[in-house]
């Protein structure tokens, strides 16, 4: 199942096209997604840093 923007989600909820269930389980898919990205990030900083140290 994808996600959807924010912004989709408060303009489907607002025109009572999804409930307030669905779109809360659709902002923890995203909150999941970014967490996950967040954490893929800081490791290839962390790498990329210790290259850096070894110049």
């Amino acid at each position: 199942m994808g996600t959807m923007t924010p912004q989709e989600l408060l303009r489907l909820w607002t025109l009572d096209k999804i409930t307030l269930e669905m779109a809360m389980g659709h902002v923890l898919q995203n909150l999941i997604q970014l967490q996950a990205t967040s954490e893929t990030h800081g490791r290839s900083l962390v790498k990329l840093q210790a290259g850096l140290d070894k110049l």
